[in-house]
């Protein structure tokens, strides 16, 4: 006779999270995950190229052209991060309406 064997991912598991088999708070978990990892992506890369518009602005030397590429760069970048910071909360929602069903 074999022993019983069973295999639990949570006991090998090195994260902090836990999974249930295919309920409803693992998919809220999973879309909070990614939805969290995706904003901080976005939130630097804007953050970054923030600084970038504001260097090209800062070295136009008088030079309109760069100044105002600088300025447009700058207004896409702030609504490119209001536009992730929105979609976080409707990522939120989501999960609220799923996970309350």
């Amino acid at each position: 006779m074999s022993p019983d064997f069973t295999f639990q991912a949570n006991d090998v598991s090195p994260s902090k999270y836990r999974y249930d088999a295919g309920s409803k708070g693992n998919i809220s978990m999973m879309f909070d995950r990614v939805s969290s990892l995706l904003l901080v992506a976005i939130a630097t890369l804007a953050a970054l190229l923030i600084a970038v518009a504001g260097l090209r602005m800062a070295l136009s030397a008088g030079n309109t052209d760069e100044a105002s590429k600088g300025k447009t760069m700058l207004k896409f970048n702030v609504m490119a991060l209001s536009v992730a910071l929105l979609s976080l909360a409707i990522v939120k929602l989501l999960t609220w309406i799923i996970s309350a069903t």
